[in-house]
């Protein structure tokens, strides 16, 4: 597979207040990594019912984001979990990266929660992978989910006043 080309894809992903196990097992994984379920565990929170949008990008040699970049938010690690859950094949097209708060391992190394594909697409896995710009020395064409900023919407605003 040659991709030479930028891609996006929009995904609606539905918030609600599932606790921690119930969205790793609701999003069926054949396998989840120990490293996962302690990054899992540490930066896991409760968020209360909404909707956001994650926006999944795929590039060719991915770059960090820029904090300068308006358009995103950095992602929560409840989003990959509700991620899975909500859009269980995406992730047998290619390795999806939420670039969520680094997590420091206990040996020292930074990694961030990965939701991977194996076995030609058929086996689905919870795991990890170092923090960096390099991704695409770990998998060919990963795809980096990124959490949308959300427009502000004039008449609520107007609404509200």
């Amino acid at each position: 597979m040659v991709q030479n080309q930028a891609t996006q894809q929009i995904f609606s992903l539905a918030l609600d207040a599932s606790a921690l196990e119930g969205l790793v097992k609701a999003g069926k994984y054949d396998w989840v990594s120990e490293y996962a379920m302690q990054i899992v565990q540490s930066k896991f929170y409760l968020v209360g019912e909404g909707k956001i949008e994650i926006e999944l990008i795929s590039q060719p040699h991915w770059k960090t984001l820029s904090p300068d970049d308006t358009r995103y938010e950095q992602p929560e690690v409840g989003d990959a979990l509700r991620f899975g859950a909500q859009y269980p094949d995406q992730q047998r097209e290619s390795p999806i990266v939420f670039l969520h708060e680094p997590w420091s391992g206990p040996n020292g190394g930074i990694s961030f929660v990965l939701v991977l594909r194996t076995d030609e697409g058929k086996a689905r896995g919870l795991s990890y992978a170092p923090y960096s710009s390099g991704l695409n020395d770990w998998w060919p064409f990963p795809r980096i989910a990124l959490r949308r900023r959300r427009e502000l919407d004039t008449n609520d605003l107007s609404r509200r006043l």
